[in-house]
């Protein structure tokens, strides 16, 4: 059985221009108890782009807090980006947002994996940048939220 404590914890940032949205994630296992997917699913944090680094790492952090609090049976009739923005769909949600996948394994060695995806199309995104980032040097200087910040940049210049 799937123990969430041993769970891959991860966040996904959506943002465009103007904001950034922080969705928790949660396991989904199928019928027969075997891990599927992780799903955005749990309360968005919403903040304007022009926070400074100290806040989106604090954001970043307590919304990994807000990863892996309970499992899925199945997929939500609507993620949590939807439910915030009040949308039907994830096309519409992610119409005009890029995004930033961010996780870690809660191992001895914890590493933080930031991955920036650029979009395709209206429903697909592509792996644009990976950076694996040691704890000690993600909490040095806020260095995960840098890192986030400049993989946006990366995406807004594509």
């Amino acid at each position: 059985m799937l123990k969430l404590e041993e769970c891959f914890k991860k966040v996904i940032i959506y943002f465009n221009e103007e904001h950034m949205f922080i969705c928790p994630h949660q396991p989904v296992l199928n019928e027969a108890g075997e891990f599927l997917n992780f799903l955005d699913d749990g309360p968005v944090l919403e903040l304007e782009r022009n926070i400074t680094i100290e806040e989106l790492q604090n954001a970043i952090f307590e919304t990994l807090k807000k990863s892996n609090l309970y499992i899925l049976s199945q997929r939500p009739k609507r993620l949590g980006i939807e439910r915030h923005l009040k949308v039907r769909s994830y096309k519409a949600a992610t119409k005009d947002k890029s995004l930033i996948s961010l996780g870690y394994s809660p191992d001895e060695s914890i590493e933080y994996r930031i991955i920036a995806y650029r979009k395709e199309n209206s429903l697909v995104y592509l792996k644009e940048k990976e950076l694996l980032i040691k704890q000690e040097d993600a909490m040095q200087n806020n260095q995960l939220a840098k890192t986030v910040i400049e993989f946006m940049e990366l995406l807004r210049n594509k």
